[in-house]
């Protein structure tokens, strides 16, 4: 018998809170990066409590997670939705919906 791992479901508000925490130090590193005597990015490691690495990439240009999936996807959220609802109005009627089918 294969042995199964439970991969751990991750906390959203966990996510929400260390995103909102990283935009605070991307905002404060970029509103003060013309002071005479600017945060560095580890000053602004600790004081936010978010990884340097995570920080620095993010200074440059790197997309968050979400972000670059949302580039990835094949449908808009609207087009989604729409197939969502055609689906669900086809298996009330009694046609049930295959994957082939929903392409």
């Amino acid at each position: 018998m294969a042995r199964t791992r439970k991969t751990p479901v991750k906390n959203s508000k966990r996510n929400e809170s260390a995103e909102e925490m990283l935009q605070a130090a991307i905002q404060e590193f970029n509103a003060t990066r013309n002071d005479p005597n600017p945060p560095t990015k580890n000053a602004l490691t600790k004081k936010y409590n978010v990884p340097y690495t995570t920080l620095s990439e993010r200074i440059r240009g790197r997309l968050s997670k979400e972000e670059s999936a949302l580039l990835r996807t094949a449908l808009t959220q609207e087009e989604e939705g729409a197939l969502v609802e055609y689906l669900e109005k086809t298996a009330l009627h009694g046609f049930p919906d295959t994957r082939a089918r929903a392409k």
